[in-house]
């Protein structure tokens, strides 16, 4: 029986492998086809999903530690490894799901400005 949490380790590892691909794929359309005109917007664009998904790489090497040494039959596991890896988690799904919007104020300029307007 596959449990719940190898699954969400399957999704996890996919995702971020497919991410890593296409992002290396558009790397190489920026430098291939880029009008320079468009190439801040572009470029901006870029970095904020790149870092997105460089800083959901520790969750899912938690993820891939944790879900190898439960999963497979045999393994040992120490309870200090297991609390480890426990205590990480929160602090890593913060860092994986909450970097898109800071990533967005430091790169565009019109948000910071409509943010700015409204504070002001």
């Amino acid at each position: 029986q596959i449990s719940i949490y190898f699954n969400m380790l399957i999704v996890t590892v996919v995702c971020n492998v497919a991410s890593f691909l296409l992002y290396i794929s558009c790397i190489l359309r920026l430098l291939l086809y880029s009008s320079s005109r468009k190439l801040t917007v572009e470029r901006n664009f870029f970095l904020v999903g790149f870092i997105t998904m460089i800083c959901s790489i520790p969750y899912m090497l938690a993820m891939l530690f944790a879900g190898l040494n439960l999963s497979i039959p045999g393994a040992h596991m120490d309870y200090d490894q297991l609390f480890l890896i426990a205590f990480q988690f929160p602090w890593l799904t913060d860092l994986k799901y909450l970097t898109p919007a800071p990533m967005l104020l430091i790169t565009n300029l019109s948000i910071r400005r409509a943010i700015k307007r409204m504070l002001l």
